[in-house]
């Protein structure tokens, strides 16, 4: 049986806390939500549709675009001891 390829969809909506709209699509199986920081509904229908677009065309989004990881606040903390001079890095970096 052959997979069909489906077409990207997605919705534009509002959350009760924010005066805000909102997109959610899914790129491969992962879900994505966006803030589109627009109170303009047909702003936010273009910014979906630029969204959509991309995934159709193969393009791959940057999903985590502005997240910060474990890892890198580890090194974060780690490069302050280290340019502090701080007497603890040792403790530190065993807990």
């Amino acid at each position: 049986m052959e997979k069909k390829n489906r077409r990207p969809r997605g919705s534009v909506y509002r959350r009760s806390d924010s005066p805000y709209w909102y997109i959610a699509y899914s790129a491969g199986r992962q879900r994505c939500r966006e803030n589109t920081r627009t109170t303009n509904l047909k702003t936010a229908k273009k910014l979906l549709d630029t969204r959509l677009g991309a995934i159709a065309g193969g393009d791959v989004l940057p999903v985590n675009v502005g997240k910060t990881t474990i890892g890198e606040l580890l090194e974060l903390v780690r490069t302050d001891y280290i340019i502090n001079n701080l007497k603890s890095l040792d403790d530190a970096e065993g807990r």
